[in-house]
């Protein structure tokens, strides 16, 4: 269900053009909306009328619904995090003498739901929908899962920098001591 909030995305300098085939089929794709979800069709019809009168102020309120968009950089670092914790993973299992390391501390913690939210999204649907890094799954719940509850980010970019300093053709076959080291990586000091 659609719930519209009043968020005035003016505020944040949504200037949006659409040239009148874009507004036909918008217009067309909230008439067929309206009729599907008769439950929404009040804000449906609104975004119809916004549509057919022009109002060019109102454009943004059609697309609240969406969040930011991750640059391919964001998006590339969260794959990096994984296939890093991935390579953490895999190697310690690998290791003939697991005593040399902690293994909850190669637990994935996940990202900060408030201050990292895009980065847990995309980590989510990466790991539950797609399918992938299945051992960073945390099986007893999924939507509260990988939900660190602080800020994660500047950690897993100094383990990255770590782990991205070893040979790439050794970075999924780690040795006990490559594995501390990542591990240990400080976390950076704010300034």
């Amino acid at each position: 269900m659609v719930v519209y909030n009043r968020i005035d995305l003016r505020l944040k300098g949504a200037n949006m053009n659409l040239s009148k085939l874009q507004r036909l089929f918008l217009y067309n794709q909230y008439l067929i909306l309206e009729k599907l979800y008769p439950e929404d069709a009040k804000l449906y019809s609104m975004f119809r009328k916004v549509l057919n009168d022009g109002y060019t102020l109102e454009y943004s309120t059609m697309f609240q619904i969406f969040d930011e968009e991750m640059t391919e950089e964001e998006c590339k670092e969260v794959y990096d995090i994984l296939d890093m914790y991935h390579a953490l993973y895999n190697s310690f299992d690998r290791l003939p003498d697991k005593s040399l390391i902690d293994k909850d501390k190669i637990h994935f913690d996940g990202f900060d739901g408030n201050n990292e939210s895009e980065q847990r999204s995309y980590a989510l649907f990466l790991i539950y929908d797609l399918g992938k890094y299945e051992k960073l799954r945390d099986v007893k719940n999924k939507y509260d899962s990988l939900n660190s509850h602080s800020w994660r980010l500047d950690k897993y970019r100094t383990m990255l920098s770590v782990w991205k300093s070893i040979p790439i053709e050794n970075r999924y076959e780690l040795n006990a001591q490559q594995i501390q080291e990542i591990l240990k990586a400080p976390y950076p000091k704010k300034s």
